[in-house]
């Protein structure tokens, strides 16, 4: 069975370039295309979609608006962010409510992985007593607001480390995560590193992204109401154990972010079981 698509932008010209650069995927995917998000919704209406892809700024109903209305009523739907347009207001307005965020110009390639894994993500949840679980927790796949902001700061040209130095040390649980991390024994260092513009010097910027997740998600079930017995600073504890030898057996290749985030999140899932 075709995957549902749903590509929403004001800029017509945007629209059709995505069909015709998307036009090889008909096959796979039944593509809809709209330029608003009041005409999104009424798409929405007709039949539910897999995937929404959807610009920020647009007149009327904006994307945020969208997406929030969307993970209400169709909260099985993957929503993505497709944007030029960034700012600190907007962007933490998505928090909630977006999955991915992608920026434009956005090659079309990139954007065929992104929907894909989504998809193979959905695919992997077969049993629908799970996926209802997975539809109803709507924030934990969403960008946390430090990760957000660094997600925000990382994806300009001139990254600044001790503008980011600022970002992490304004969060004290990211910034304690980063320095537990990068002091851990996995990596063997001369001295401990006690500053996190040093942290962030020697991890990389990939890295202290990841970490921003994970300290953010895990920080968040704290409070939450949790089975007896079950403890998510031990959790979080394994996640960070797990993510240091990923990180030291990937050390220094193109997958060393990968491999962090990895380990960060490999067992996030039981998260969402214990909640519910």
């Amino acid at each position: 069975m075709k995957k549902r698509i749903l590509f929403v932008d004001d800029e017509p010209a945007l629209l059709d370039a995505l069909r015709g650069r998307l036009h090889h995927q008909r096959a796979a995917w039944d593509m809809t295309f709209v330029a608003s998000g009041e005409a999104a919704l009424a798409a929405l209406e007709q039949a539910p979609f897999d995937v929404i892809v959807c610009d920020m700024r647009m007149p009327g109903m904006d994307g945020a608006a969208l997406l929030a209305t969307a993970s209400e009523r169709w909260p099985q739907t993957v929503r993505i962010v497709l944007s030029g347009y960034a700012s600190e207001e907007l962007t933490l307005r998505l928090v909630p409510v977006a999955h991915q965020y992608l920026s434009k110009p956005c090659d079309a390639a990139q954007l065929e992985n992104v929907i894909e894994r989504c998809l193979q993500v959905r695919q992997l949840i077969a049993d629908p007593a799970v996926r209802e679980v997975a539809g109803r927790i709507r924030t934990l796949p969403a960008l946390p607001r430090t990760y957000a902001r660094l997600r925000q700061v990382m994806n300009r040209d001139d990254i600044d480390v001790k503008e980011v130095a600022a970002i992490v040390g304004a969060d004290s649980v990211v910034a304690a995560k980063v320095l537990q991390v990068v002091n851990s024994a996995f990596f063997r260092l001369a001295r401990p590193i006690t500053r996190i513009e040093q942290a962030i010097v020697y991890l990389g910027f990939g890295a202290i992204r990841n970490l921003a997740l994970s300290a953010e998600v895990f920080s968040r079930w704290r409070a939450s109401r949790l089975p007896r017995g079950f403890d998510p600073a031990k959790l979080q504890a394994h996640a960070h154990a797990v993510a240091a030898a990923a990180v030291a057996l990937a050390w220094r290749t193109p997958l060393q972010d990968d491999a962090m985030l990895a380990g960060l999140l490999h067992e996030i899932g039981l998260l969402v079981l214990a909640q519910e």
